[in-house]
């Protein structure tokens, strides 16, 4: 609840719990009214134009609370959210919202709340779910963010939209090349635990050499060289010292006579019975036989599983908006053959990506085969890696004039209506072209990092891909880039106010109650009860559930003389259990537990404002002092002309924001003074002056 006062009126609003951000689009990147458009919000440290920080979020919702988030425009009206990815031990989050009209060369505010309590799935939902397809409804016939586990052989790639179009990752994820290769040891414990056993996937068998003081060895032929992004060991259970003193080898031959290389030394007490090492430990690593050779100390080997990783795609990685997919020049996404994919005039096809090598052979982020056509990186002379969109088999209808690096991070769109192709990079439209009678439908499936003609894969990592029955304009391509670059957004706090509620003139509500004469200066309210701070009346309260329309049902007299000399009070502040007032006398502190009076002066008549703390300490002002009772009673002044607070000023309100080192702010004549506070150090304390003119 918040209420304030002016000109003897008492204005009422209800302060929701939900807390959240007023999200800024800058307008100046909008170059045409946008209706219907996605919006990324990223929640993640350094976020948006300014650099915010919103991860408190996470402090506040679990993983479980995700969808207690909700949107709304500036007229109050709901808006749909698609989750993306939710990452609680990260404390990042990826949202979509669709926002019904964005304007031009203005700023458009949109809010993101979320509740402690309550769910918003009617507007909030995960991937596939209604709310969060009804995001990407304008005229998009597909929509992948490619930021899901990759799992070879399912379709582990979600599709946002209705048409659930989901992708299929093809050779992409990382193999256990080890798995049942030709592998042997130097002994033998026993014939029930031979070499075979540390590559068979069976955790429940192990192999187990016979002891030996040093040059021990397991090895293994992987069949062929693989560049291996990770090595696993798993020892038997219970015996993570077999072994504990060794090496890790490459050769160039299996006998291990050719090229012998250390790539990794263990030792001398290394006792994990799991233990993993990446290309961190090893560096870049193509090779096709590994070996475990120990050094010194009397040891055994004894394995349970030996696992050597490679391939394309290690797994899901970080990509421009969350996670993206890594093709590492070989494997590719399927996505079928379905005829919401049909690319009918007009369209748009757009990727964002990040190469990790020069293109060959036409990689395509888009392709279709032989009857279809790609949207890819070109290999044609004069045109080598560009971004080029045609049909498959022929040459570039139309090509960028960017030639993509392996540094940055892209956007590329390709629009289609009638006769009229551009082609979009970044935030600039490079070329404009016409095509004539062309059809872009197929029969082969449609995939993602191929075109499963020319046998170009992309080496790199792609992250967002959306293919639309619609050519977007360039502005909608602009904001699009400035959007997935987290670029368009400023953040600001906000918590959510209802409307005002009531609004109340003192006069009417007290006349016949209290004095006709009777003045409030200020009011204070916690959740049960409205204080006032009267002129003649001393301080009165009434229930908060008592108020209705322009009547205090139950107002009655809380404290008046004795406790208030004359029954004026100038000022009214609570906070925890304390309720503070200032008096023409001095100032005077209640607990309202047991409504007793705990703390009272005589030695500061003419204070004017207060302010409770949390504890028991308070702050007070007099003219162009500031003075602040601590919790043990011991007090501190900051004086007018001392540095801190200006010369020949007045104070006028006083707000603290209570932290390790407390934050005051002073409304002076003056301007406003910002004080850092530090106890025991106060004639040092950091403080700022801002002067207001007028």
């Amino acid at each position: 609840m918040n209420i304030w006062t002016t000109d003897n009126y008492i204005f009422r609003s209800d302060i929701g719990n939900d807390s959240g951000f007023r999200l800024t689009i800058d307008g100046s990147k909008i170059d045409e009214n946008l209706i219907d458009f996605p919006i990324n919000i990223t929640l993640a440290s350094g976020t948006g134009q300014n650099s915010y920080n919103p991860t408190s979020i996470f402090d506040d919702l679990g993983y479980d609370d995700r969808k207690n988030i909700y949107a709304l425009d500036s007229d109050g009206n709901n808006l749909y959210v698609e989750i993306e990815r939710w990452d609680q031990s990260n404390r990042e989050a990826n949202l979509w919202v669709k926002v019904p009209t964005i304007s031009s060369g203005v700023d458009t505010d949109i809010y993101l709340y979320y509740s402690l309590t309550s769910s918003h799935i009617d507007y909030t939902g995960d991937i596939l779910e209604q709310p969060a397809q009804q995001v990407w409804s304008n005229d998009f016939a597909g929509v992948w963010h490619m930021s899901q586990e990759v799992i070879d052989g399912l379709n582990s790639l979600r599709d946002s939209t209705s048409n659930t179009n989901h992708g299929t990752p093809v050779d992409l994820v990382i193999q256990n090349v080890a798995l049942n290769k030709t592998c042997s040891q130097a002994s033998t414990y026993s014939p029930a635990y031979p070499a075979e056993n540390a590559v068979d996937g069976d955790i429940n068998t192990f192999a187990h050499t016979n002891q030996a003081y040093s040059g021990l060895w397991w090895k293994v032929d992987l069949g062929a060289v693989y560049n291996i992004t990770e090595i696993e060991m798993v020892k038997r259970p219970g015996y993570g010292t077999r072994p504990h003193y060794y090496y890790i080898q490459t050769a160039d031959d299996y006998a291990f006579t050719t090229n012998v290389v250390n790539i990794i030394a263990e030792g001398p007490n290394e006792s994990s019975e799991i233990i993993s090492w990446d290309t961190a430990d090893f560096g870049s690593l193509s090779t096709r036989y590994l070996r475990i050779l120990t050094r010194d100390g009397w040891q055994y080997i004894n394995l349970t599983e030996f696992r050597v990783y490679a391939g394309g795609a290690e797994r899901s990685v970080d990509g421009k908006i969350g996670k993206g997919v890594e093709f590492g020049g070989s494997g590719y996404v399927d996505i079928g053959n379905p005829s919401a994919l049909q690319l009918n005039d007009p369209f748009t096809l757009e990727a964002t990506f990040k190469l990790a090598s020069s293109p060959t052979n036409y990689p395509c982020f888009i392709g279709h085969g032989t009857d279809g056509w790609a949207f890819g990186l070109s290999n044609e002379g004069g045109n080598v890696g560009k971004v080029f969109l045609s049909k498959s088999g022929d040459p570039p209808y139309i090509n960028s004039t960017t030639v993509p690096n392996t540094v940055d991070w892209y956007y590329a769109c390709v629009t289609r209506s009638g006769t009229v192709t551009k082609m979009f990079v970044n935030d600039t439209n490079e070329t404009t072209d016409s095509v004539t009678n062309e059809t872009f439908t197929f029969s082969n499936d449609l995939q993602f990092g191929q075109d499963g003609l020319a046998g170009g894969v992309i080496d790199g990592i792609i992250d967002e891909v959306r293919i639309s029955n619609t050519n977007r304009s360039d502005a909608w391509s602009k904001a699009t880039y400035y959007s997935n670059w987290n670029d368009l957004l400023v953040f600001n706090p906000t918590y959510k106010y209802d409307s005002i509620v009531e609004v109340y003139n003192l006069s009417a509500v007290l006349s016949g109650t209290i004095y006709s004469e009777n003045e409030v200066s200020s009011v204070w309210a916690d959740d049960d009860y409205l204080y006032l701070a009267t002129s003649v009346s001393g301080i009165m309260r009434t229930p908060i559930s008592s108020i209705s329309g322009a009547v205090f049902n139950d107002l009655s007299y809380y404290k008046v003389e004795p406790y208030i000399t004359n029954n004026q009070v100038n000022y009214v502040h609570g906070a925890g259990k304390h309720l503070l007032v200032t008096t023409a006398a001095g100032i005077d502190q209640f607990d309202l537990t047991t409504d007793n009076r705990v703390y009272t002066t005589t030695m500061l008549p003419g204070a004017s404002q207060c302010f409770q703390t949390t504890t028991s300490g308070f702050y007070y002002t007099i003219s162009g002092t500031l003075g602040r009772i601590y919790d043990d009673g011991s007090m501190f002044l900051y004086n007018a002309g001392d540095g801190i607070i200006p010369q020949g000023v007045n104070i006028n309100d006083i707000h603290v924001n209570e932290f390790d080192k407390n934050v005051i702010f002073l409304a002076t004549t003056d301007g406003i003074v910002v004080i850092e506070e530090d106890k025991g150090n106060e004639s040092n304390c950091r403080f700022k002056h801002y002067y207001i003119e007028g």
